[in-house]
């Protein structure tokens, strides 16, 4: 059985993406949830998009041993889980603010001070880009993003970022992003 590779963009075109951003500068966030929940996840679950729904139900039934019942459970509170964090990620984008908890961050603020650089690894549970968004810090910090992300995603992450000291490093296929970072780290900058 062949293994399919993960394409790692954000579903949809650009002008769906424009109308979302343009809806959310209008309508509270827990409406587009609500429509998401009733209409999108269910339709995605159904006809398995992108095979998200086998994948996540392996992952619980095989990896995680759940039983048939909860496996089907946790595979749409997954799904739930996702359309929240990606519908929040385009409330951003129409100026909406959240209040962002960064678990310790404040190991990121001590190392701040320092001369020195660092990286800052993540497990990226939750919303990591929204916190990307609100960071603050005394040295420039570097995310390290997937290149491949629709073009209307990666605007608007240049436009959020525009607005702080975070400047994002494309991982490359000849691998010259890691001359990149090294080149931050060696400045004393922060790599996420």
């Amino acid at each position: 059985m062949s293994r399919r590779q993960w394409k790692g963009t954000t579903f949809g075109n650009g002008w769906m993406h424009t109308q979302l951003i343009h809806i959310l500068k209008h309508v509270d966030a827990r409406f587009i949830y609500l429509f998401a929940y009733l209409f999108v996840v269910p339709v995605c679950l159904l006809f398995n998009v992108n095979g998200s729904r086998k994948s996540s139900y392996s992952f619980y039934r095989k990896r995680m041993n759940f039983g048939r019942t909860k496996s089907m459970l946790m595979t749409c509170w997954n799904h739930f889980s996702f359309t929240q964090v990606v519908i929040d990620r385009f409330a951003m984008y129409a100026g909406k603010v959240f209040d962002v908890d960064i678990i310790g961050h404040e190991h990121v603020l001590s190392h701040s001070d320092g001369k020195e650089g660092f990286i800052q690894l993540s497990a990226h549970i939750g919303n990591y880009e929204i916190a990307g968004y609100t960071m603050i810090s005394h040295k420039k910090i570097h995310a390290i993003v997937f290149p491949h992300e629709k073009a209307s995603v990666m605007n608007n992450r240049n436009h959020m970022f525009a607005n702080t000291n975070v400047c994002m490093i494309e991982q490359k296929d000849d691998l010259s992003h890691l001359f990149e970072i090294d080149k931050a780290i060696c400045d004393g900058d922060i790599i996420i």
